[in-house]
């Protein structure tokens, strides 16, 4: 319900509180119910309050991501970065015709070369140099 709409209806129950105070002759038990409706027409305000805080957070955030999502659908050369160099890698002019020859590695001599071995941990690190088992 909309704002408009909680303060007729909030007027005219008091309006027809009033109106049956008048007529009942009882006036204790109209001020009571007229305080309970007092009451009621507080939360009710109350309530609506909160809700219209939380639709303002939401419109809010809706704002920012519309915000957002058009800085993103800018094209890159309307930012403020620098302009970076391109580097282009191609193969040198003399191998262009020929197939890329894949790199291998030295065959392992494990068994001629000393080792180095490194024990210890944080800054109490030993390395020792072994020599190869012939």
């Amino acid at each position: 319900m909309s704002c408009w709409r909680y303060s007729v209806v909030a007027t005219t129950v008091l309006g027809l509180a009033s109106l049956s105070s008048g007529c009942a002759g009882n006036g204790e038990a109209t001020k009571k119910q007229i305080g309970a409706l007092q009451d009621k027409v507080a939360i009710l305000q109350n309530e609506r309050d909160r809700l219209e805080e939380r639709v303002s957070a939401l419109e809010q955030q809706q704002q920012v991501l519309v915000a957002s999502a058009q800085s993103d659908a800018v094209p890159s050369s309307d930012r403020s970065r620098p302009p970076l160099k391109v580097v282009r890698l191609e193969p040198p002019m003399a191998n262009v015709g020929e197939a890329p020859t894949p790199a291998v590695p030295a065959p392992a001599t494990a068994a001629t070369e000393p080792r180095v071995l490194i024990s210890g941990s944080g800054d109490d690190l030993q390395a020792t140099v072994v020599e190869a088992a012939q």
